[in-house]
């Protein structure tokens, strides 16, 4: 029976990280996708972009945070998250006086908005009010929306990351490239096997299933001991525009594997392959 791997819960210097560097990071993602906003006069369409692009800068600091201060807790990633987000969102409104409200763009403007958040606040409830302006609601719903970005960004990101406490570093993923089919009899009332071996059984499945299992697996590239293996369920489906989509959830926690057990998945798919490669006719 394979056991199930979790992150030791050590924080690493996420909290260091996350408030030396995090901040930084956000402001030059938001800047720059309040540049582009701003040379587009902050047109409906430009503006609805940009938002978007914000909550991906958000999830993308986050991401960096977590991975360079080798964070193992979800609730310190979550924490830092929440920070994150609320920082973004005060940022997404100096970005956005800045660019609005000052003639030469000094760095003295910019410096003063970001260390006097009254009075950005009293800017901001003063525009709120103004005809034409994004209005209380919007910007409401816009600073709820990153800061709730942030604490999402702490959960995903840490999901299925695997860390050698031993070598201290973050485990490689490795290209299984292994698909594989759930047999007829067994898709109803199926149950997680905990000895993945069983898989091992499976038969390949081929570019016409509909739905099948996706695995992945992570190693250490120094001490080669570490070694995970997780599973998703791939529903396949095509789009309006007859382009093949695949949607992916979670079919399986991670696993921890021994090297034996990694080569044999290895060495499913070789056979597999092996055994689909064209064969020459014998006269």
């Amino acid at each position: 029976m394979n056991t199930e791997y979790i992150l030791s819960g050590k924080p690493g210097k996420i909290h260091i990280i996350g408030l030396i560097l995090g901040p930084p990071i956000i402001f030059v993602l938001f800047y720059l996708i309040a540049l582009i906003n701003y040379y587009f006069n902050f047109s409906i369409i430009c503006s609805a972009l940009a938002f978007i692009g914000y909550l991906i800068a958000v999830g993308v600091a986050h991401a960096m945070v977590y991975r360079w201060s080798k964070c193992r807790s979800l609730l310190h990633s979550r924490i830092i998250g929440v920070f994150l987000g609320i920082t973004a969102a005060y940022l997404n409104w100096v970005s956005f006086l800045y660019l609005l409200m000052t003639d030469d763009h000094s760095i003295s403007d910019l410096l003063f908005l970001i260390t006097h958040p009254n009075d950005v606040f009293q800017l901001i409830d003063v525009l709120s009010v103004q005809e034409e302006s994004r209005g209380y609601f919007l910007w409401t719903l816009e600073a709820i929306s990153i800061v709730g970005v942030g604490f999402f960004a702490g959960k995903v990101n840490s999901s299925e990351t695997v860390f050698c406490e031993g070598c201290k570093k973050w485990a490689d993923d490795i290209t299984l490239d292994l698909d594989l089919e759930i047999p007829e009899e067994q898709k109803e009332g199926y149950t997680l096997y905990t000895d993945l071996k069983q898989f091992l059984n499976f038969p390949f499945a081929d570019s016409s299933k509909e739905q099948f299992l996706r695995f992945n697996a992570h190693q250490c590239s120094t001490c080669k001991e570490t070694i995970t293996l997780n599973i998703d369920l791939i529903n396949r489906s095509i789009d309006s525009k007859g382009k093949i989509k695949e949607n992916k959830d979670d079919f399986s926690p991670v696993y921890i594997i021994n090297e034996s057990e990694l080569l044999q998945f290895i060495s499913k798919k070789n056979t597999t392959l092996k055994n689909m490669e064209p064969h020459s006719a014998i006269d």
